[in-house]
């Protein structure tokens, strides 16, 4: 991926690794005896990645795959209703490597506050941690950065694809992207590249159309516009819902879809090709099954097409709590510890819950020092991650500049409205 290694979009200031290690106390934890990769990390041409993953814990490495939904931005908050952890404590206890909130329910609604929140939520984890390793959020800006009052909303996909003007579907990404990047997010869920032909799914609206050439020439648009080129970087794109998402056999949601190996191959794969020929830095998996089994379980989807035909190199995350839904949904695996294996092994990189963090990361943990899992495997993923947080800018400049959140967050009216015509 040839990726901006730093950000210029709301960013307050930019420091050499060397000096944000040392501000945060990481240099002070080697003097006492952790190994932390502090020379690797330090690196004059940037952090040398295959360095810090060899100096990290197997703890430390299961933390930085988990993404964790929170209910709060303050540090003695709850997490939520899984557990009794603090949001404090998914730092100092676990190391977390990201940070949503679940839909449409952020903790803070003021675009402002939620700025310095998260400013203040990312200066405790890089003090408090003995990596410190800055942590990635990620926020469903789908159709705008509609999750904070006075930001500007847009027609949703299905409403884009319909104009069949694929500049302006780069155009709203562009505007949400600096609004998503205004108020300390680093990450859009967004664009949905699943094709639409069936309107009993509950998320029909979601995608662009029923043509797998336009859902494709869509979405690679919106992953342009959201990140941005060289000179205008801005926030980390989703490509998603990899792959069939869109075709369930009974209309519901996260439910089986069945299909041709002739169809999966002409028509509901191909949108995704497409739309990674724009180079998005990560891949949202399928929460579904597809011919029988989940696709989060998938090495065929999530590693022989995405991987070896394909080319793609980022990081691959998987959709909320599907894992455990490979449990609980669609009775596939016993228990979690199964669903993990099979769900790294086959080629996810970070677990989007809204759970048991300890849980989770234990059973990383087990899975390795008992030979089921590669640590190699883990190794792989977490380097993904490290990678992107790389790209994105956060080793170099970690906060936003708070004072510049106003203008962006309520941009791009005209645009909207010539959206909406």
């Amino acid at each position: 991926m040839s990726k901006n290694t730093e950000k210029s979009v709301g960013r307050e200031h930019s420091t050499s690794r060397r000096t944000f290690l040392k501000v945060t106390g990481a240099t002070a934890s080697v003097a006492a005896g952790a190994n932390l990769g502090v020379d690797a990390a330090s690196a004059d041409d940037g952090v040398d990645v295959d360095d810090l993953v060899d100096e990290l814990t197997l703890e430390q490495k299961a933390g930085q795959l988990t993404q964790k939904a929170i209910g709060s931005f303050d540090l003695d908050g709850a997490v939520g209703d899984a557990t009794d952890d603090t949001v404090a404590e998914l730092f100092t206890e676990y190391g977390v490597g990201s940070l949503l909130y679940g839909g449409a329910n952020p903790p803070e609604y003021d675009p402002e506050t939620h700025a310095a929140k998260l400013n203040e939520l990312q200066r405790y984890n890089i003090e408090e941690t003995e990596h410190g390793i800055p942590f990635v959020f990620g926020v469903d800006a789908v159709h705008g950065n509609v999750t904070v009052d006075g930001a500007t909303a847009f027609p949703h996909n299905l409403g884009l694809g319909a104009t069949r003007n694929v500049s302006l579907a780069r155009e709203v990404a562009s505007v949400t992207s600096a609004s998503v990047d205004a108020i300390g997010a680093h990450w859009t869920f967004s664009p949905t590249t699943d094709l639409q032909r069936d309107p009993r799914w509950g998320r029909f609206y979601e995608g662009f159309s029923e043509d797998p050439e336009l859902v494709g020439k869509f979405g690679k648009a919106k992953v342009e516009g959201y990140e941005g080129d060289a000179d205008t970087p801005q926030v980390a794109a989703t490509v998603k819902h990899f792959g069939g998402y869109s075709i369930p056999h009974n209309g519901n949601d996260r439910s089986a879809g069945r299909t041709s190996m002739r169809d999966l191959r002409t028509n509901v794969l191909p949108p995704y090709e497409r739309a990674l020929a724009a180079d998005p830095e990560t891949v949202m998996v399928n929460s579904g099954t597809v011919n029988g089994v989940p696709a989060h379980a998938s090495a065929w989807l999530l590693t022989t097409i995405l991987r070896e035909r394909w080319g793609f190199d980022g990081m691959v995350v998987s959709d909320w709590k599907d894992f455990q839904r490979m449990v609980t949904y669609h009775d596939y695996v016993p228990d979690l510890r199964a669903a993990t294996k099979l769900g790294l092994r086959a080629g996810v990189d970070m677990y989007m819950h809204p759970d048991d963090t300890g849980e989770f990361v234990s059973i990383v943990v087990d899975l390795v020092e008992s030979g089921e899992l590669e640590e190699d495997r883990v190794d792989e993923a977490v380097a993904r991650v490290l990678r992107f947080k790389e790209r994105l800018g956060l080793f170099e400049d970690p906060f936003v500049d708070e004072s510049a959140v106003a203008d962006a967050v309520g941009a791009g009216r005209d645009v909207a409205r010539t959206a909406a015509e």
